[in-house]
C-alpha cells in the first residue's frame, strides 16, 4: 500500500470550517469530557462536541484506549450537505475541537469503523458514478491505515469483506476480538417496505466464510440493524422493529451460547428505549458505559450514555434461569 507522507495538518481539517457548528468550545479535559457518568437515566453525552444539531448518523467508535472518538454526522437542513465522518483526540490531557477527515470532504461518507487493532478505519462511501435514481446508492469499503498515532494512509478499496447484493447496502458493521465479521443488509422491497437483517462471517486462516444469517430471533420484524458486536462475541446489540417495538427502532440484546446459537432477543427496558427511535449501540473500550442516538425531531439522534452494567444484569438473569 502507498503510505501518504502528508502532514497531519493536511490530512484533516477542523470540523468548524464545514459546519461552523462548536465554536468557542471550552478546554476538554478527562475522559468522556469530565461529563459525569449517569447510572439508572441515560443522558446526553458531549453536548455541543459529538452530539450536535447535526444529524448523528453512527455508533460512537471509541480507539481501544479511550483516547480517540470517530462518529459520522449528516448536516442539518438534510440536504444542505453530504454526510461525513469526524474524530476526536485527546493528546497531553486535553481533547481536540471535532475534525474532518480530508477524505470525506467531497463524497458522502458513513460508517465508521476500527479494526481490533485499531490499525486500519474502515468506511463506506456513496458510489458518487452511482445512476441518479438508483435506490439505494451502491456503496464502495475503503479503509486507511494508521502510520502515527494520528495520522493516516491514502485511502484503499477494500473488495469482498462486505458482500454486493442486488438492492441492498450496509448501514453498520463491526468486528470481534477474533476478525469475525458482523454486518446488516437491507434495502426497499419490491412492495415498497423495508428490510434488513443481520449475518456475520466467521475469519479462520486469514478467509472469510460465507455468509452466516443470525438466527432464534435475531432478524424477526422488518428492520433489524446498526449492531454492535462485544469484542468476545459474548452478546450481540441491535435497533429493530418487532412486533412489541413502540416505534421504528428499539434497543435488544442478544447472548452467544454456542457458534452462531444464540439466546432469544431481550430489549433493553424503558430507561433506554422510548417512543422515539433508538440506533446506533456501542460500548465503552472498558465496558463500563453504553452508548446509542435516540432520534427525534428535537436532537436530531443526539449520543445518549448509560452505565452499561445492566448487560451483565441481564446475563445473570438468563443464566440463572
Amino acid at each position: 500500500m502507498k503510505i501518504a507522507m502528508l502532514a497531519f495538518c493536511l490530512f484533516i481539517l477542523p470540523i468548524s470550517d464545514l459546519f461552523m457548528q462548536q465554536k468557542d468550545l471550552p478546554k476538554l479535559t478527562g475522559r468522556y469530557f469530565n461529563q459525569t457518568p449517569p447510572v439508572n437515566v441515560p443522558e446526553i453525552f458531549g453536548q455541543g462536541i459529538v452530539s450536535t444539531s447535526n444529524h448523528e448518523h453512527s455508533p460512537l467508535i471509541f480507539s481501544s484506549d479511550g483516547n480517540e472518538i470517530i462518529w459520522s454526522v449528516i448536516p442539518v437542513p438534510f440536504g444542505s450537505g453530504k454526510q461525513k465522518i469526524l474524530y476526536i483526540y485527546q493528546d497531553k490531557g486535553e481533547w481536540t475541537e471535532p475534525i474532518l477527515f480530508s477524505f470525506s470532504t467531497t463524497t458522502r461518507c458513513g460508517s465508521p469503523v476500527l479494526s481490533p487493532d485499531d490499525k486500519f478505519l474502515y468506511y463506506m462511501e456513496q458510489d458518487p458514478n452511482a445512476p441518479e435514481d438508483a435506490q439505494p446508492k451502491p456503496q464502495i469499503l475503503w479503509r486507511v491505515e494508521r502510520n502515527s498515532n494520528f495520522g493516516w494512509s491514502e485511502t484503499e478499496r477494500v473488495n469482498k469483506l462486505l458482500p454486493k447484493v442486488k438492492n441492498k447496502i450496509t448501514m453498520s458493521f463491526g468486528f470481534a476480538d477474533n476478525g469475525n465479521l458482523y454486518y446488516d443488509l437491507g434495502g426497499r422491497q419490491n412492495d415498497n417496505s423495508e428490510e434488513w437483517d443481520i449475518w456475520m462471517r466467521e475469519y479462520y486462516n486469514g478467509e472469510y466464510s460465507e455468509p452466516i444469517k443470525l438466527g432464534n430471533g435475531i432478524n424477526d420484524g422488518e428492520w433489524n440493524w446498526t449492531l454492535f458486536i462485544a469484542p468476545d462475541e459474548s452478546y450481540l446489540i441491535w435497533s429493530s422493529n418487532r412486533m412489541n417495538s413502540e416505534d421504528y427502532g428499539d434497543l435488544y440484546v442478544s447472548f452467544k451460547i454456542t457458534d452462531n446459537q444464540w439466546t432469544k432477543p431481550i430489549a433493553l427496558g424503558k430507561e433506554i428505549n422510548t417512543s422515539q427511535m433508538e440506533r446506533f449501540p456501542s460500548v465503552s473500550p472498558d465496558g463500563k458505559y453504553f452508548f446509542f442516538t435516540r432520534n427525534t425531531l428535537e436532537n436530531r439522534g443526539d449520543f445518549f450514555w448509560v452505565d452499561a452494567k445492566f448487560i451483565e444484569e441481564v446475563s445473570a438473569r438468563i443464566t440463572e434461569k
